[in-house]
């Protein structure tokens, strides 16, 4: 069994150098928030849909849906319908 040493002793065993704190401008955190916005207004939010057809030849369907985080696998043709409609009827 392996002795319990704590992080210090473990960082000056394994010469880690500790963590310096790292200065960020305010222009550096103006465009991190401008690249997250960008990133929130452009990820897509149209359901996605897709098919397998098993071994027998039956397809089966699943989809996902961003804006609501929900998805459903494996399902028939018409549950898949029946899915998309109440999606944009909601």
């Amino acid at each position: 069994m392996k002795p319990a040493i704590s992080w210090l002793e473990y960082q000056q065993l394994e010469l880690i150098l500790p963590a310096k704190p790292v200065k960020v401008s305010w222009c550096d955190r103006l465009l991190h928030l401008w690249r997250e916005w960008m990133c929130h207004l452009t990820q897509p939010t149209d359901i996605q849909i897709s098919s397998v057809c098993d071994a027998s030849g039956k397809v089966w369907w699943s989809g996902y849906d961003p804006q609501t985080q929900r998805s459903l696998h494996q399902v028939s043709e018409n549950e898949i319908r029946v899915w998309i409609e109440r999606r944009y009827l909601s």
